[in-house]
């Protein structure tokens, strides 16, 4: 695992060390100036190998992350975004989906009369390596308004158990859920081991 950190970096590390406490190895990838959502992604990819999976730092997870890689792997996905229901969309980016669970669309903070969907990035995300060095380095990039909007159309999946219940069962599998719910209140990118 690889906490990619910008903020309060020496407590961070003084807290969580070097990870064994908590029963994981850590590294750090430190951002010197600010790199947004997608660069601090990229300040981390050489930290790992592989399928990449990164956690946003504002969020508490409790997903079946095995479902979600599944279902990544299934449908060929450059990058799959864990979806999640809202009952007031027009506070955050909407995400627009084919019957397939392919991303049509990205709706930034609609208008009422413009909602389209309840359903938004959660903050959960599954990237090829190859979407992750295709990241800009040296300037800040964002993941929502740069990384993914390029993607549309080319390999970017959304997943959501909640699609599933609206009976939509090609566009999700899984049942929330997961015996090891993780909280990344820190900036927490991890790599899944053994590929599945």
């Amino acid at each position: 695992m690889v906490l990619s950190c910008s903020y309060l970096v020496d407590e961070v590390r003084r807290a969580m060390g070097d990870g064994a406490a908590h029963g994981v190895r850590l590294s750090y990838a430190v951002e010197t100036d600010p790199l947004g959502t997608a660069g601090g992604v990229r300040n981390a990819v050489d930290l790992v190998r592989g399928l990449v999976v990164v956690l946003n730092g504002d969020i508490l997870a409790d997903l079946d992350l095995s479902a979600m890689l599944r279902f990544h792997r299934e449908r060929g996905a450059r990058a799959t975004l864990y979806l999640t229901r809202v009952s007031d969309p027009t506070q955050y980016g909407l995400v627009e989906l084919e019957p397939d669970g392919a991303i049509r669309a990205f709706v930034e903070k609609p208008e009422p009369d413009r909602v389209t969907t309840d359903t938004v990035n959660a903050g959960v995300y599954a990237l090829d390596r190859s979407v992750v060095t295709a990241i800009p380095t040296g300037r800040a990039v964002s993941i929502e308004r740069e990384t993914f909007p390029a993607l549309v159309g080319a390999g970017l999946f959304g997943w959501s158990v909640a699609l599933r219940r609206r009976s939509d069962a090609r566009a999700s599998v899984g049942v929330i859920g997961l015996a090891t719910a993780a909280w990344a209140g820190l900036g927490l990118w991890c790599k899944r081991e053994g590929g599945g």
